[in-house]
């Protein structure tokens, strides 16, 4: 994980302030100023915005900000996702919970089946839970 958390150090570091600036007003749910708005107020084009828009290190910062700002949601949607997985024998549902937990990216069509995901899935969750309550 301290991978990840310096791989998004780098990418911030090589934002400008503007670009900063950008990453904010994305995420910033109650704005009502327009993109346009926005890049006049700024200074740059609103193309600048667009293209900034699909630049990797922005997109990995907008993610990475939401995710932290966002962090005490997260297991709660977790474990949303793991009792749909479970309540409906969801097998798309454990795709999305294993997608979500950075644990694998992928479970084969064939292959696995939803027995064996939703043991996985019910494993997992009982060691983040039991990591969430030694860390309290």
């Amino acid at each position: 994980m301290k991978k990840s958390n310096d791989k998004n150090k780098n990418f911030t570091e090589k934002l400008s302030s503007n670009q900063k600036l950008f990453i904010e007003y994305l995420l910033d749910t109650e704005c009502e100023e327009s993109p346009d708005d926005f890049a006049i107020r700024i200074g740059v084009p609103k193309s600048t915005l667009l293209e900034w828009k699909s630049n990797p290190a922005i997109v990995q910062s907008v993610y990475q900000l939401c995710v932290t700002r966002n962090g005490t949601e997260i297991p709660k949607v977790l474990k949303m996702l793991r009792e749909k997985a479970l309540e409906d024998r969801d097998i798309s549902a454990c795709k999305l919970f294993f997608q979500q937990i950075e644990r694998i990216s992928d479970i084969p069509e064939a292959g696995l089946s939803v027995d064996e995901a939703l043991r996985i899935v019910n494993k997992i969750m009982e060691d983040s839970e039991n990591s969430n309550s030694s860390n309290v």
